[in-house]
């Protein structure tokens, strides 16, 4: 699939509250005003068959508390949603120019992090997601990853508190650090730093942001 590439595969990663949707929504415009033949994936894929209602069914604590579940048992349910999706993935990225993704397996690295108890641990996870998402199962890394940094108590005042996840601000605190040591670990992950002391910048200003790093 490799070989017949076309499009550039982008993702927008961040903690809930980050901000992350309005940009992409903001992206989605600019291509559309620039002619640019996109499309746009959204992981998990909530209410979907078969794996996206199992995600759901996870955040609402069917299978027991999310922020304890088994780091490993956590990932194959949104590992098997991704997967659900390969075929039109793949077609989407030989058919169009761009490919944007709210969300993709970065977001596995960092919720499930939070679970890992030592850096030996998280090391030896990293790895298996890596063999698993990109080798065993094939699905296509990205070209860039866009990370929306924010100030955490400029993200809480957005969080709804809908689901397992996000009713757990203690554990959400935890997930932003692991996304920024990730960040900071992986060549193609970009940091967006959205935050302005304890606020926000404004959209306008961190889309400048966006369009710079990814050079449009």
């Amino acid at each position: 699939m490799e070989k017949t590439r076309k499009a550039k595969l982008v993702v927008f990663e961040g903690i809930d509250g980050s901000g992350k949707s309005t940009q992409i929504k903001y992206l989605e415009n600019y291509l559309k005003e620039k002619g640019v033949n996109f499309c746009l994936f959204k992981f998990p894929r909530h209410g979907r068959e078969r794996f996206g209602k199992l995600v759901d069914a996870y955040l609402k604590g069917e299978f027991g508390d999310p922020t304890r579940l088994n780091a490993y048992f956590s990932s194959l349910l949104y590992t098997a949603d991704r997967f659900e999706e390969k075929t039109a993935i793949e077609d989407a990225l030989r058919e169009r120019d761009w490919v944007v993704m709210d969300r993709y397996v970065g977001s596995n690295l960092a919720h499930q992090r939070v679970k890992l108890k030592s850096e030996a641990q998280w090391k030896e996870y990293m790895k298996w997601m890596d063999d698993l998402e990109y080798k065993k199962l094939g699905l296509p890394r990205p070209d860039v990853v866009l990370y929306f940094k924010v100030p955490f108590e400029a993200a809480k005042k957005i969080i709804r508190g809908e689901d397992g996840h996000e009713r757990n601000l203690n554990y959400l605190r935890r997930v932003k650090e692991a996304y920024e040591a990730i960040a900071k670990s992986k060549k193609e992950w970009q940091i967006i730093e959205s935050g302005k002391g304890h606020g926000m910048l404004s959209r306008e200003e961190i889309f400048e942001k966006v369009k710079q790093v990814l050079n449009i």
